[in-house]
């Protein structure tokens, strides 16, 4: 397929061990390279040059959700019982998560962890601490959405504009937890949180998107692939700083 952009992190910012699976919630300093400032990264970011025509530069915080019930769900079951069976269900006697669970208690308190954490960074001297986003984007989940609105809280203005978009989402199909409620309800989800949310493209009131058969791993990336250069092209054009909110396989 021909992209109208290609993408690549540049390997001076941030280090991460390849051999390392399990990341912790907030790495240290953002997971900055050892002997890294925030200064040296507004620094790096000002020389880049600015987006034109054929390239473009910019800081992105990628955000995981906190723990929703489907995963709740799959360490009751295990993964295998929770791929061949519960994950086709809604739910059981004891918890929902389909469409679009919610966080559970402890995926709200990770949530506030990350709050907790860009908290006492911005306590400290601006040549310390990361660069406030500009834009802030979103799966259409609500798992997402509501990690993103407590982790932000407090620190982003109120009513600050959440982008959403369809395509912006994790591997799609089969599993109900990756079905998305339908507009009016995710808009009402949306009434209790401190930012209003700005739908983008093609979205429909039921998920079109999702199909009983998995979408495949390569497809997922075709698809994100398209958002991201959308997003790059629109209400990301002018900005150098962004956080999404979503979560993405490890090897897009």
């Amino acid at each position: 397929m021909c992209h109208r952009w290609e993408f690549d992190a540049l390997p001076v910012f941030v280090h991460q061990d390849a051999s390392i699976h399990e990341l912790p919630a907030v790495a240290k300093n953002m997971g900055l390279s050892e002997g890294m400032t925030w200064d040296d990264v507004r620094e790096e970011l000002q020389r880049l040059p600015r987006q034109d025509n054929s390239y473009s530069y910019k800081l992105v915080y990628l955000a995981r959700h906190g723990q929703g019930y489907h995963n709740l769900a799959e360490l009751k079951y295990g993964k295998q019982a929770w791929e061949d069976v519960w994950a086709k269900k809604n739910g059981d006697d004891t918890y929902e998560w389909g469409p679009d669970p919610l966080l559970t208690p402890l995926g709200m308190k990770q949530a506030q962890h990350v709050h907790d954490t860009w908290t006492s960074f911005l306590q400290l001297p601006a040549s310390l601490h990361p660069p406030l986003p500009e834009l802030v984007c979103s799966s259409p989940l609500r798992r997402s959405l509501s990690t993103l609105c407590i982790s932000w809280q407090g620190i982003l203005a109120h009513e600050t504009k959440v982008h959403v978009r369809e395509h912006l989402r994790e591997v799609i199909g089969k599993n109900t937890c990756d079905q998305r409620v339908t507009r009016t309800d995710l808009e009402r989800h949306m009434q209790f949180h401190p930012f209003r949310i700005a739908i983008h493209g093609d979205f429909t009131e039921h998920d079109s998107l999702w199909t009983p058969r998995r979408e495949t791993d390569d497809a997922m990336r075709q698809r994100v692939h398209g958002v991201l250069e959308e997003i790059w092209e629109n209400e990301a054009k002018d900005k150098q700083a962004l956080i999404m909110a979503v979560y993405f396989d490890d090897d897009l």
